[in-house]
C-alpha cells in the first residue's frame, strides 16, 4: 500500500486488529485511492482537465506565479504602501513647515518694518532733542559740546575722502573792556547780533557755527581750502564793519574781530581735533596780540600730531 491516504488507512486497520487481540479480523474495507495524472503527459496527449473525474490530483502542477509568490507580493505591497505613506507624510510635513517658515518670514518682515518705523521716529525725536540741547540760547549758534563732536567727525570725513577742511577760531577784540564800559546786558546784546551776522555770512548747510565762551566763536568749514577760508574771513570783517557796533575804546571806534585759521589741504593723514584747535588758537592769539581786526591763517602741520589716528 502506497500513498499517504492508503498508509493512514492501513495504520488504523492495524490498530483495530491489535485492540481486538488478533482474534477478530475487521471487515474488509475498500482502500482509499486518488487518481493522479501527469499534467505534462496530459498536455502532450491533449487531454483537458475538465474531462477528468472529480477529485483528480496532479503531478508536475505549476501554480500561477501570483499564487506561488503571493506572500512576497503581499509583503511588497505592504512595504510600498508604507513607503508611499512615509513620502506623503514627509511631503505634508515639508509643506506645513514651508508654510510656517513663510508665515514667520512675513511676521519678521512686518516686525522689521515696524522696527524701522520706530527707529525713524526715534531718530527724529533724538534729532529734535539734539537740536534743542545743542543750541546756545544767547547767540542762536551751536554750543561747545556740539562743536567738539562735529570737529572730530569732520576731521575723520576729510581724512577718509582727502577733502580740505578749515577751522576758524574768532574772538571779539578787547571784549572784556567793552563789557566793563557798557555792562553785561549790552555785551550780551552785541554777542547775539554778531552770532546772527555769522549765521547770515556762512549759510552752507555743512558749515558748523558755534559759540564757545567769553566772546569766542568757532566756525568749521568743510571742503574749504585756506584760500577760500580767507575769503570767508574777509566777509566777516567787512560785515561787522558795515554793522558798526560802537566801541569808543577801540582803535576803529567799533567792535572788531581777531581770527585764526588752520586748514587741512586734502590729505589722508589723520589730525586730532585738539591739534587743529590748538593751531587755530595760536593763530587767533597772534592776531589779537598785533592789535586785532585781522586774520592769521596757515596750513596745518601733521608731523607733530602724536594723537593722529593710525
Amino acid at each position: 500500500m502506497t500513498g499517504y491516504s492508503q498508509g493512514k488507512a492501513a495504520a488504523l486497520l492495524a490498530m483495530e486488529i491489535l485492540e481486538a487481540g488478533g482474534t477478530v479480523l475487521p471487515d474488509l474495507r475498500p482502500a482509499p485511492s486518488s487518481l493522479f495524472f501527469d499534467l505534462d503527459e496530459m498536455k502532450k496527449l491533449g487531454i483537458e482537465e475538465s474531462a477528468l473525474p472529480p477529485g483528480t490530483r496532479f503531478i508536475n502542477y505549476q501554480p500561477p506565479i501570483w499564487q506561488e509568490y503571493k506572500i512576497e507580493a503581499l509583503a511588497t505591497l505592504v512595504i510600498m504602501f508604507g513607503l508611499v505613506s512615509v513620502v506623503l507624510a514627509f511631503f505634508l510635513f515639508t509643506k506645513r513647515q514651508t508654510e510656517t517658515i513663510h508665515q514667520i518670514s512675513d511676521e519678521n518682515l512686518e516686525l522689521n518694518n515696524a522696527l524701522e518705523h520706530n527707529q525713524e521716529v526715534l531718530e527724529d525725536v533724538t534729532h529734535q532733542l539734539e537740536e534743542v540741547t545743542i543750541v546756545d540760547d544767547l547767540t542762536g549758534l551751536t554750543n561747545a559740546r556740539h562743536f567738539n563732536n562735529m570737529l572730530d567727525k569732520e576731521l575723520r570725513r576729510a581724512s577718509r575722502y582727502k577733502t580740505p577742511l578749515s577751522l576758524l577760531l574768532i574772538s571779539i577784540d578787547d571784549f572784556a573792556t567793552y563789557t566793563r564800559n557798557y555792562g553785561d546786558e549790552k555785551a550780551n546784546e552785541q554777542l547775539s547780533v554778531i552770532g546772527k551776522m555769522f549765521a547770515q555770512t556762512c549759510q552752507r548747510s555743512s558749515d558748523v557755527l558755534a559759540y564757545l565762551d567769553h566772546a569766542h566763536f568757532a566756525i568749521i568749514l568743510p571742503h574749504t581750502t585756506r584760500e577760500n577760508s580767507l575769503i570767508v574771513c574777509k566777509k566777516l570783517h567787512d560785515t561787522l564793519r558795515e554793522t558798526n557796533l560802537p566801541f569808543v575804546a577801540s582803535n576803529t571806534g567799533a567792535l572788531t574781530l581777531s581770527i585764526g585759521v588752520s586748514s587741512l589741504e586734502g590729505t589722508d593723514e589723520r589730525v586730532s581735533p585738539q591739534h587743529m584747535f590748538n593751531t587755530s588758537e595760536v593763530l587767533r592769539a597772534g592776531a589779537e596780540k598785533t592789535g586785532g581786526n585781522i586774520t592769521k591763517a596757515d596750513i596745518i602741520s601733521t608731523k607733530f600730531d602724536s594723537s593722529a589716528g593710525r
